[in-house]
C-alpha cells in the first residue's frame, strides 16, 4: 500500500523541518511506502529551500512543487497532480504526527479497505507553545476543531469536520474532485470538499490511534484575522452551495448594531481587551463576543466589496 501524504506550505520556515522529522520517524507496516508532497504556496521566506533539504535529511521520498500564491486549495490542487498512491494523507505544515500515528491510518486503511471510508486524526496545541487561555479556548469550545464534540463517537459528519490538517482518504474516493479555486485565504476549501465527497457516499470515521500536534501559536491579533478572513470566505462556501444555508441570516437591525459597534471604537476596545486577556485568563464570554464580532466584520466587508 503506498501513501501519498499531501502537505501545503507557506511561509512554514520555522516549522516544517520538524513536520518532516516527526514523518521521518514514524514506524510503518511492511509493505507500505511513503512519499511526501510539499506544495509551497508562494513564501515569501525561506519554506522551500527548507522543506528540501529537510527530505534530504531525514530521507523521505517526495519533492518539493512551488507554484503562485493561490491559497491552501489551490495548493494542495498542484500537489495533487503528482499523487499516484492508494492513500492520500493531507496534513498540515505545521502538523506534528506523533509516535504511531501513520501506521495507525495505514492500519485502518488495510481494516476498512472499502472506497467510502476516511479516516480523521487527532490534533491538539504542541505543549511546547504553551498554549494561552484564548488558544485553549479556540478548540474548546470556539470556532477552531472542536474535537470536544466527537469524543466517543466513532464518526464525523465529513461537512463539518473534514479538516484538511489531518485526514486520510483513498484516492479513488477522491477521483477528479479537487479543492475549490474560490478560495484563496483562510479555510472553508477542506469543508467545502467534505461537502462534495460526502455527496458521493463518504463516511468519515475517527481514528484514535493518530495523534499529532499542532505547532501554530495565536495572538488575539491572529485569531481575529482568522475570524475575519472566515466571514470574509463564507461569501463564496455559500455561493458553492446554494441549496444549502451556510450564511447566517441577520435583518439590518443586525448590521446596523455591529456598524455602530465598530465605528464608536467599541469593538477596538473589546479586542484589546481580549487581546489582555489572551494570554493571561480564560474569559469564555468574551472571546466569543469578539470572535462572533470579527467574523461579522469579515462578512460585511466582503458585501460592502460586492
Amino acid at each position: 500500500m503506498k501513501c501519498d501524504v499531501v502537505m501545503p506550505a507557506y511561509n512554514n520556515a520555522n516549522v516544517i523541518g520538524e513536520t518532516l522529522v516527526s514523518l521521518a520517524t514514524q514506524a510503518i507496516p511492511e509493505a507500505c511506502s511513503v512519499r511526501v508532497l510539499i506544495s509551497d504556496d508562494g513564501s515569501t521566506d525561506d519554506t522551500p529551500a527548507i522543506a528540501s533539504q529537510a527530505l534530504t535529511t531525514a530521507q523521505l521520498s517526495g519533492e518539493v512543487v512551488i507554484g503562485e500564491h493561490g491559497g491552501p486549495g489551490a495548493a494542495r490542487n498542484q500537489a495533487l497532480e503528482h499523487a499516484n498512491g492508494d492513500i492520500l494523507l493531507l496534513l498540515g505544515a505545521d502538523i506534528l504526527l506523533q509516535p504511531g500515528a501513520l501506521a495507525a491510518h495505514f492500519e485502518w486503511h488495510q481494516q476498512h479497505p472499502e472506497q467510502s471510508d476516511a479516516a480523521l486524526g487527532w490534533v491538539a496545541w504542541d505543549p511546547v507553545l504553551q498554549p494561552t487561555p484564548l488558544m485553549e479556548w479556540l478548540v474548546h469550545g470556539g470556532p477552531q476543531n472542536d474535537f470536544d464534540a466527537l469524543l466517543g463517537s466513532p464518526t464525523a459528519d465529513p461537512r463539518h469536520f473534514f479538516n484538511g490538517s489531518h485526514v486520510s482518504l483513498k484516492r479513488t474516493l477522491l477521483g477528479e474532485e479537487r479543492f475549490s479555486s474560490e478560495f484563496s485565504e483562510y479555510g472553508w476549501e477542506d469543508l467545502d470538499l467534505g461537502r462534495r465527497l460526502a455527496t458521493r457516499g463518504m463516511r468519515l470515521h475517527m481514528l484514535e490511534g493518530a495523534r499529532a500536534l499542532h505547532h501554530h501559536a495565536y495572538s488575539g491579533s491572529a485569531a481575529t484575522a482568522r475570524q475575519q478572513a472566515a466571514g470574509r470566505g463564507l461569501h463564496g462556501y455559500q455561493k458553492l452551495h446554494p441549496g444549502e444555508q451556510l450564511m447566517p441570516i441577520r435583518g439590518s437591525l443586525h448590521k446596523a448594531l455591529y456598524l455602530v459597534t465598530a465605528a464608536s471604537g467599541m469593538l477596538a476596545v473589546l479586542r484589546l481587551v481580549r487581546s489582555w486577556c489572551a494570554s493571561r485568563v480564560s474569559t469564555p464570554r468574551l472571546f466569543s463576543l469578539v470572535a462572533t464580532l470579527d467574523l461579522w466584520s469579515g462578512i460585511y466587508s466582503r458585501e460592502k466589496s460586492n
